[in-house]
């Protein structure tokens, strides 16, 4: 047997740039004075909004996931969109569950690397036709129990059922005909790089009261630091442009 000596080849992921979602929040004399004038307790009033903080900057970072792009807005991160490049198009005429299924079968046949997607990201209306596409082939839905006992619909590839995850979020392109981004995911490759504001552990959004110019108001700052990272490349994860149709197409042909 013979052999030649060879070094690890590694290469370093490209740069990241962290951006801070912020959210601002500033009660003023005014109301503090009405809302105990009608008799509630104000600290009940800071515990809801400090709610709402949390919850505007988690709906933004929703948002960002999927549309975030620095070229276009640099104080964004990028998203799955920008990440994953322009991605494969599904014409109306093409079925959406067999591009899937042929896409995954792309993605995992490879000695170079492990490939298991284990997630489809989807909009409500693709949801919808993959769905239609299964009832028009006389095929029955597949469906999974999610963690909660919820009953998921999933779409069976090489890679076995994975789950159709609908979210609202991954929006619309509009166009003639409208253009649904449709996203192949191995969720265990995807990371939110975050920074812990002043130490305080972990990724969610946290909330700070600020010391205010005047005695008499009170301020509140929301911040979230990171980046979107996909580990181990794109080549875990891959992107489909849904286009709308009027026809159901049969998967089976």
């Amino acid at each position: 047997m013979g052999y030649s000596a060879t070094s690890p080849t590694r290469s370093a992921r490209t740069a990241r740039e962290v951006k801070a979602i912020v959210r601002d929040l500033t009660f003023g004399l005014y109301d503090r004075s009405v809302y105990q004038q009608q008799g509630r307790r104000f600290g009940d009033l800071t515990a809801k909004d400090m709610t709402d903080i949390n919850t505007s900057i988690m709906r933004h970072w929703q948002d960002l996931f999927y549309n975030g792009d620095i070229n276009a807005d640099a104080l964004e991160f990028d998203g799955l969109k920008v990440l994953l490049g322009a991605g494969d198009s599904v014409v109306a005429t093409a079925s959406i569950v067999k591009a899937i299924q042929t896409k995954v079968v792309a993605m995992m046949n490879t000695s170079a690397r492990d490939v298991m997607p284990t997630d489809v990201l989807v909009n409500a209306r693709v949801r919808q036709l993959i769905a239609q596409e299964y009832a028009k082939s006389g095929d029955k839905q597949p469906y999974l129990t999610g963690p909660k006992g919820e009953r998921v619909a999933s779409i069976d590839t090489a890679a076995g059922d994975l789950p159709l995850r609908v979210d609202a979020f991954n929006g619309v392109t509009a166009g003639t005909p409208d253009v649904y981004t449709t996203l192949i995911m191995s969720m265990d490759k995807v990371s939110w790089q975050y920074v812990e504001p002043l130490g305080q552990a972990g990724a969610d959004p946290k909330v700070f009261e600020l010391v205010s110019t005047t005695g008499l108001d009170t301020q509140f700052k929301g911040l979230m630091f990171g980046a979107l990272e996909l580990l181990g490349g794109t080549n875990h994860h891959a992107r489909l442009n849904v286009e709308n149709r009027t026809t159901v197409v049969d998967p089976t042909t």
